[in-house]
């Protein structure tokens, strides 16, 4: 996925025009490459996560080089005259417009403080105090489940049991075992079970969910101390940025009129790149 993103990087910045007043970053084979092009991939690369560094731009002035030395030579050989790489071009000049358009909408529409803190104060009021550790054996059905609670009963060890017994792919080979979690990580069944039981109790009858039927043992739970605003409030601003982008977006496919839709698919935003994933 890394090497996809530079990939996409380093073609969308050889895309921008090298103009002579440049300053130029280096040179290859007679050749200035602008200061402006390493410039553009270092932002581009930020946007991605990374912090601008030495040696983050280390890196991209080797990448660049490797590039440039690639591009004298498909110019040797004719290839930019290619219809494949006009074909390239287009896509690369339409993707870049397009991060052009999402970065300037970023630009004139910046998220305040105070739109932070009004996302923080919501998302205290969704997330679950207490966490919870639990186990579970997950079967196909109630007469199954039921045969797991009379075992347990004659004292046969839920792990084991767990081990031999469940569906559940992800916590078999634990013993059942999952991770602490808050209540409302589970389908609604689940949790209402796991939130009536005491530490070390089993829920007395099978709960049925849409996985199957399953047996339930709370291990522990713990109060939960919620994050500062200030330890999470850079993550917000790049959630709320993303929500907002989106919904711009949503807008604009909304209104567009797009023809010749065969094999487009209703999921549109959710495969395009534009927004940063």
């Amino acid at each position: 996925m890394r090497k996809t993103l530079l990939c996409g990087v380093l073609a969308a910045v050889f895309a921008l025009p090298a103009l002579a007043a440049d300053k130029a970053a280096f040179s290859v084979n007679g050749v200035a490459v602008p200061q402006a092009r390493l410039d553009a991939m270092v932002q581009q690369m930020q946007q991605q996560g990374q912090a601008d560094s030495p040696q983050l731009r280390s890196a991209m002035r080797e990448q660049l080089v490797l590039m440039e030395i690639l591009r004298q030579e498909a110019i040797k050989r004719g290839m930019d005259k290619s219809a494949d790489f006009r074909a390239e071009v287009e896509t690369f000049t339409a993707r870049a417009l397009a991060n052009l358009v999402v970065r300037d909408w970023m630009r004139t529409h910046p998220i305040s403080d105070a739109d932070l803190r009004a996302e923080f104060a919501k998302l205290q009021t969704q997330v679950g105090r207490k966490e919870y550790r639990a186990r579970h054996v997950l079967v196909d059905s109630e007469a199954e489940a039921q045969t797991v609670l009379a075992d347990l009963k004659k004292g046969k060890a839920f792990a084991q049991i767990a081990q031999a017994q469940s569906k559940d792919t992800g916590s078999k080979a634990k013993g059942g075992e999952l991770d602490w979690a808050s209540a409302d990580t589970y389908v609604p069944e689940f949790s209402q079970a796991l939130t009536k039981l005491q530490a070390g109790q089993v829920a007395a009858a099978p709960v049925k969910t849409q996985f199957g039927w399953h047996v339930i043992k709370l291990i522990d739970s713990r109060e939960v101390t919620p994050p500062k605003f200030d330890e999470v409030k850079e993550q917000l601003a790049v959630q709320v940025r993303r929500d907002r982008v989106q919904a711009e977006i949503e807008k604009r496919v909304a209104g567009a009129k797009v023809e010749k839709t065969e094999g487009l698919s209703p999921d549109l935003l959710n495969k395009t790149d534009i927004l940063g994933e």
